[in-house]
């Protein structure tokens, strides 16, 4: 039985910042609610073009989909390498306030 298609975002790096970035269907974004969600594998593959045609000039790099959900608010991820793409790491972990 063919698994059901989950929606994808094309999702990348930044080449010379290092931020990741998603695709919105024609510039690259730093907010993933605002990435185009594609609904179908068609539709995936020919987004994933898209971004690519223009990669080099938006100095994307390490382009691939990524599974989200969609949310009232935008495209949400869901796979934990995402999530973290998208929260960005905790350097500075809360310090308790009492000692």
């Amino acid at each position: 039985m063919a698994r059901k298609f989950t929606p994808q975002v094309v999702s990348a790096n930044h080449l010379i910042e290092g931020d990741t970035i998603w695709f919105d269907g024609s510039d690259w974004v730093r907010d993933i609610t605002r990435a185009r969600a594609a609904e179908t594998a068609e539709e995936a593959e020919a987004l994933l073009a898209q971004a690519q045609a223009g990669a080099e000039a938006h100095r994307a790099v390490g382009l691939y989909l990524a599974e989200v959900a969609i949310e009232p608010q935008g495209p949400r991820p869901t796979h934990f390498r995402e999530i973290y793409r998208v929260n960005g790491h905790k350097t500075n972990p809360p310090h308790e306030e009492h000692i």
